[in-house]
């Protein structure tokens, strides 16, 4: 068999002190993993917003491999000026990061499972090479081998097979060893979770093959081996002799303030202790116990049912005539087919494909009216499913000695209590709704002295929710001006803005990137073939340092390797043909057996269209907010330092705190107007064949004098304008989708939750809260739509009863934005604080500690109320 990972990297202690990294006892009981068969060389993916850490288990919903939901914006608008030719709305959180992950595909965390009989050990895949110093090009060697993605199916196969093994032959080692008397976190939970790091350390990165251009069978090899070990999964948390020896602990130790546990220690070991919960092995075995994991496993597949309803899409059409059509792109319609019979002279408009054109360009009121009321009249299956579901979660949540669901959901976040999510939400919506109404009130105004309206519905005098796209349309116009001259991508090659971004990233961090590729990537690659490094030829990869002003800001610490970047920033045809952004924390970061590191590595996942030939015209990223969102993910999987792999980075941390890093950098650097200075360039400043090319492409003049080569100021400060114009708006709807989900999952009996009108609730809400008039307003019930047949965080696992995390992660972040880096952003005293005290504990304390250790104080929503330009 081969040797257990290799030793890489410093020992721990080099890193800054951090609560729960003591330094680990040895383990005489553990089987040497030298023992087991061979290991094979590290492969590649979990997932982001994808990888929460929850078993799969009966009474845990499994999470099937689907998109995750996009967060709620039925009809978003794109600022005057920016990226107004794509007709999508601006991606937001891993909301609507992704589709088709949320921005990629979401998968099932890897969770430790039992053996599978009969299978047999893998071979050795690959020895590492001999190290030196440096790579070809003269850049450092890093001191960690990165993924090699050269599997086949019997190597997926063996590498399942292999940690099924661990994992079974360490839990009955520990059943065989130790008696409950004598079980500790030592001899109990520490074995389970060394084996948990190396497992998730071979499994995660496999994921990406989905991406890839290795042959289908490959993927399709993940997903059965995963599904498999899915399944095998149920057998250790329906172990009743192993949870014996962890309730005892757990009991015993788990709330220890003694200083028996170190708090990463206590963390985990609640964690552990969970995943039993989440199966119901806390609850006594019969009658009871049965109920709670039938519950969960029908959620599961409610949440399957649902999900397969949404992205299989709809072939609802609307016939309207080319009048009733007047302001839409005539482009668009001319690709429209004609109707028949009773619908002959009209087009047949697709609903869902052009809702967006359709509610921002189409003068007729009649027409947007349509449009909007049967954008929302989708999926109506999904109304008795979100209904089953609720009155599943009052149950699951009872037995489990819950009183309603929220509460279940929220006591291991951030907020802690539902009564704080309450005062959350309410403390920001009277503070924002004047704003909110503000934004309307200019809508409205836009509207009464536009003149004759085509086609009215209801008061002229008022502007409905068919209205608000259109006339703000026309007051961006009016205010900013239309855009004009060269489009906004055109500034942002991405052979330019991602270096570029990165070199400011590391500013604030203190970081460096090296890129590999070539000779390098040769030199690194176990097999010589540098090809082997990436999954797909288009992926760049990354390895990360620590930058030489981090290294003399810390002379305590030794070791200044930080782990592996990935960046997939292009579509390919098939492989990755949907649109959005993800983070993928491609393998963990955690403390080894023998004291050193094992290094993370992260994934970046974009949807940039490539271009067909860079020499004539380069590729572009057409929102560098969406890269710097993903990148705050991966500079959080990258930094964090954690014992193990279950406190590591954003899988590590409670689901109300996940989006902070990411938000923390999109909402803040994406307004700054240095930035676009420093990561734009137009790519016709790049030579004359670029200009003449520039020329060629845009229809100009050869004597047209070329466009800035920087982004210009005026364009920026158009363009910031506008997308601060309705953040009160924004702001309010998510307050609303919060609302909704705390309404829905804060019944705290069978009888509310079997009565409840989830319709009417949705729609009642929308109009109370968002306050924009509605088709209620013309005297239809509140049945007129079912829009929450296309909110799937309302059914999904990770954020039922906590939709609210997105707003609370984007408020502390602005705390902490406004309170040390307003006035110089780039500041590296900030950022390098700002790293050890929030990003590299990961989830080794309490975020609530982390952010009070960098405040100084308890965290408050004032930054953020900074943020939108209203009074604290």
């Amino acid at each position: 068999g081969a040797p257990s990972l290799p030793v890489t990297g410093a020992p721990a202690a080099g890193a800054p002190s951090l609560p729960g990294l003591p330094s680990l006892p040895a383990l005489p009981s553990l089987p040497s993993l030298s023992s087991l068969p061979g290991l094979p060389g590290l492969p590649g993916g979990g997932a982001f917003h994808k990888a929460r850490d929850l078993p799969s288990v009966p009474g845990v919903p499994k999470v099937p491999k689907v998109p995750i939901p996009a967060v709620p914006k039925v009809e978003k608008k794109v600022p005057v000026g920016k990226n107004v030719d794509k007709k999508v709305g601006k991606k937001i959180g891993h909301g609507d990061r992704g589709v088709p992950s949320v921005p990629g595909v979401p998968k099932v965390p890897k969770v430790p499972i039992p053996a599978v009989p009969g299978v047999k050990p893998p071979t050795v895949k690959h020895e590492a090479r001999q190290d030196t110093s440096t790579l070809p090009s003269g850049i450092q060697r890093p001191p960690q081998l990165p993924i090699v993605y050269n599997d086949t199916v019997a190597s997926i196969n063996a590498t399942f097979e292999t940690y099924i093994q661990l994992f079974n032959e360490t839990v009955q080692r520990i059943i065989d060893t130790v008696v409950t008397d004598n079980a500790t976190f030592n001899n109990t939970i520490l074995p389970y979770l060394r084996a948990q790091n190396l497992a998730h350390t071979a499994t995660d990165p496999l994921s990406v093959y989905e991406f890839s251009d290795k042959p289908a069978e490959v993927n399709d090899a993940v997903n059965s081996a995963q599904a498999v070990m899915d399944n095998a999964s149920d057998d250790i948390f329906t172990n009743e002799a192993f949870f014996a020896l962890v309730d005892h602990i757990y009991q015993a130790t788990g709330n220890a303030t003694d200083g028996s546990l170190a708090v990463e220690e206590q963390i985990v070991l609640e964690k552990v202790w969970r995943y039993f919960a989440g199966a119901g092995l806390n609850i006594p075995a019969g009658a009871q116990r049965d109920q709670f994991q039938a519950a969960n496993r029908r959620l599961s597949e409610i949440y399957d049912e649902f999900s397969a309803n949404v992205f299989n899409g709809s072939s609802t059409v609307l016939y309207f005539t080319a009048d009733e059509l007047e302001g839409v792109d005539p482009q668009t319609i001319s690709q429209l087919n004609n109707g028949t019979g009773e619908n002959a002279g009209k087009l047949e408009v697709p609903v869902t494909d052009l809702a967006y054109d359709i509610l921002q360009d189409a003068v007729n009121e009649t027409t947007r009216y349509a449009e909007s009321v049967e954008v929302r009249r989708l999926y109506p299956e999904n109304v008795a499913l979100i209904q089953e579901a609720i009155q599943l979660r009052v149950q699951v949540a009872q037995l489990a000695g819950y009183e309603s669901w929220d509460d279940y959901a929220i006591h291991a976040n951030m907020a802690k209590t539902k009564q704080a999510v309450t005062d959350f939400l309410a403390d920001v919506t009277a503070h924002v709704q004047v704003k909110a109404d503000a934004e309307l009130q200019e809508i409205k105004d836009v509207k009464s002295k536009n003149g004759t309206i085509v086609s009215p519905i209801g008061d002229e005098d008022i502007a409905y929710k068919w209205d608000y796209d259109y006339y703000a349309t026309i007051r961006d116009a009016e205010k900013y001006g239309a855009r004009q001259g060269s489009p906004y991508q055109y500034w942002f090659p991405a052979n330019v803005t991602v270096p570029a971004t990165l070199e400011f990233y590391g500013e604030i961090y203190g970081t460096r990137y090296d890129r590999i590729q070539g000779q390098d990537a040769d030199a690194l690659s176990p097999t010589g073939n540098g090809t082997d490094l990436v999954w797909h030829p288009d992926v760049w990869l990354y390895a990360v340092y620590d930058s030489q002003a981090y290294i003399d800001a810390h002379p305590e610490v030794t070791d200044h390797f930080r782990g592996y970047l990935y960046l997939d920033l292009f579509k390919r045809p098939v492989t990755k043909a949907g649109g959005g952004s993800f983070m993928e924390p491609l393998s963990p970061g955690f403390v080894k057996e023998d004291g050193c590191l094992q290094y993370p590595t992260a994934g970046a996942f974009l949807f940039e269209d490539k271009s067909d030939d860079e020499t004539k015209i380069p590729s572009f990223i057409e929102d560098s907010t969406t890269l710097f969102h993903e990148l705050g993910h991966c500079h959080h999987q990258l930094l964090s330092r954690t014992t193990y792999y279950s406190t590591h980075g954003p899988v590590g941390t409670p689901i109300d705190f996940i989006e902070f890093p990411s938000q923390f950098m999109e909402m803040n650097y994406g307004r700054i107007y240095e930035v676009y200075e420093r990561i734009s360039a137009h790519w016709s400043s790049f030579s004359a064949e670029a200009a003449a090319a520039w020329r060629k492409e845009t229809g100009a003049d050869e004597s047209a004098e070329l466009p800035p080569v920087t982004y210009p100021k005026d364009l920026f400060d158009r363009n910031d304008q506008a997308n601060r114009g309705y953040v009160g708006s924004d702001t309010i709807e998510q307050i609303f989708y919060a609302t909704y989900d705390q309404t829905l999952h804060g019944y705290t009996s069978l009888e509310a939750a079997n009565t409840s009108d989830v319709t009417a609730i949705f729609n009642t809400l929308t109009r109370n809260i968002t306050q924009v008039p509605d088709p209620i307003d013309i005297g239809k019930g509140p049945d007129w739509s079912f829009g929450e047949t296309k909110f799937q965080h309302i059914v999904w696992p990770h954020y039922t009863g906590a939709y609210y995390g997105y707003q609370w992660a984007l408020v502390y972040a602005e705390d902490v934005f406004y309170t040390a880096f307003v006035d110089d952003p780039f500041s590296s005293e900030a950022g390098f604080r700002y790293r050890t005290e929030i990003l590299q504990p990961g989830g080794a304390r309490d975020p609530n500690d982390s952010l009070e250790a960098f405040l100084g104080r308890a965290p408050n929503n004032e930054g953020f109320y900074k943020y939108l330009g209203v009074p604290a």
